[in-house]
């Protein structure tokens, strides 16, 4: 699935620090979860998701072996 602009939750920053983080692959079902009248726009200045950051990885492999498509 494509990469998506970064956004996390408007309640992120009630979450403890280490739980805080920013989406930014669509194919994230936590990410997905969030509605979209509570996502806000950018990374928040927290870490990203590990599955928005393992799907980004699987993209990018899968764009390479196949020349860039998708």
């Amino acid at each position: 699935m494509p990469q998506v602009a970064p956004f996390h939750s408007a309640g992120e920053e009630d979450k403890p620090g280490q739980r805080r983080m920013f989406h930014s692959n669509d194919a994230c079902a936590t990410g997905s979860a969030i509605p979209a009248a509570e996502r806000r726009e950018g990374n928040g200045g927290y870490r990203q998701c590990v599955d928005c950051s393992r799907q980004n990885e699987i993209d990018a492999l899968r764009a390479s072996a196949t020349g860039g498509a998708r």
